[in-house]
């Protein structure tokens, strides 16, 4: 009689069962490894296990008595998927949740991928069970982990079977989306540069034609392209969707950019007269090309202004531009304060009269010609009493 072995298909055991006769039995198995020749004692059975090179499963001859003309033939069906040694399970291996640009990844749990293994990975904080990959892999979320392992069946296990695996994970720091600014950007003229400005922005890094530049405003002579991109500061950084990452920045050069030469001019100066007893205070604004002047801001015409009673004014020259312009250091600016009128001019007659004193040429050439009128007078009278 032959039955599967308790443990594996290669150790094979025979079954010699002599109980019915009354006399001992040479049992022999010639093409067993190694041949096994036992004598049975009579009312008796006894097991011989075959060596463990023995081939699974096949056919045997079991001679009794050397009778090898009447062999007993034996089949040995092998035992299914009954492990082909071993048996000692690896130890897993996890890995933690890592940030990928910008998105929390799962972490894994990785177990020793054999088929007379099954492995079982259950959280055991949610009592939730993860399968396990082709190539033994479960991804699972942060928390704590039980891992356990059987044998399959028709298999044993003959290390550790069970792990109280836990996984910790820890949130990276910074993992995070991120928008990307855009570039602000200003064009070249005909009296300023042209400049493009990079962002201060948080998890971007920028790159001007390739190289790495920091955040600030950059002048653009000439005409040219400028080529930027922004990337990711680190893989814990992640861009939203759509975020434009590249630009252009095209700068032309300014058309129109000849310039005219105005002449220059200088301002001629604005007059003025106080007031006196025979006329009233004046000032004079005079021509000038290329001058416009003004006073409190309404433009005057070149001419004489009389001015009337105490005041003070601001005339105030101002270029026609763009056609002209002023020398430097010019003077562009006449305060000007009048007086009042004099109040005692008749006094003042009088006493040139007959005083003598001169208060102007004016006064004096007109007291003396009223003394010769009283003069005149008195020598008609006197003619004329004589007669």
């Amino acid at each position: 009689e032959g039955k599967n072995p308790t443990y594996s298909s290669k150790n094979v055991t025979f079954t010699f069962d002599n109980s019915k006769s009354d006399v001992p039995v040479l049992f022999e198995v010639a093409n067993a490894t190694p041949a096994i020749s036992v004598t049975v004692p009579a009312h008796t059975k006894q097991d011989v296990q075959a060596g463990p090179v023995t081939n699974a499963g096949g056919s045997y001859d079991v001679v009794m008595n050397g009778d090898t003309a009447n062999p007993v033939h034996l089949t040995v069906v092998p035992f299914p998927n009954c492990y082909d040694g071993g048996g000692v399970p690896a130890d897993p291996s996890h890995t933690d949740q890592i940030c990928v640009s910008g998105v929390v990844t799962d972490g894994s749990i990785t177990v020793d991928v054999k088929p007379s293994l099954v492995y079982t990975v259950t959280n055991t904080d949610t009592k939730t069970v993860y399968p396990t990959d082709v190539n033994g892999k479960a991804v699972v979320p942060a928390g704590h982990y039980e891992v356990t392992v059987v044998a399959a069946p028709g298999f044993v296990v003959t290390g550790i079977d069970n792990w109280k695996y836990v996984v910790e994970i820890l949130a990276p720091q910074h993992c995070a989306l991120v928008p990307v600014p855009d570039i602000p950007k200003s064009n070249i003229t005909c009296f300023v540069d042209g400049s493009y400005t990079l962002p201060t922005a948080t998890g971007v890094d920028w790159f001007v034609g390739g190289v790495k530049t920091a955040p600030g405003t950059y002048p653009v002579k000439t005409a040219s392209m400028v080529k930027v991109t922004a990337e990711p500061k680190d893989a814990t950084f992640g861009f939203v969707a759509n975020s434009k990452v590249a630009w252009d920045l095209e700068f032309v050069a300014p058309t129109g950019c000849q310039l005219t030469t105005h002449p220059l001019v200088t301002p001629a100066a604005v007059t003025s007269v106080q007031p006196t007893c025979l006329s009233d205070a004046s000032y004079t604004i005079p021509t000038t090309t290329g001058v416009d002047y003004s006073i409190n801001g309404a433009k005057v015409l070149a001419g004489k202004y009389t001015v009337t009673g105490a005041q003070s004014i601001t005339v105030t020259a101002a270029a026609q531009a763009p056609d002209y312009g002023f020398e430097l250091g010019v003077q562009k600016s006449w305060p000007l304060v009048f007086s009042a009128k004099p109040t005692d001019c008749a006094t003042q007659l009088t006493t040139l009269a007959f005083t003598g004193v001169s208060v102007g040429g004016g006064l004096a050439f007109a007291a003396g010609l009223v003394m010769l009128g009283i003069a005149g007078i008195f020598v008609r009278r006197r003619f004329i009493a004589d007669k």
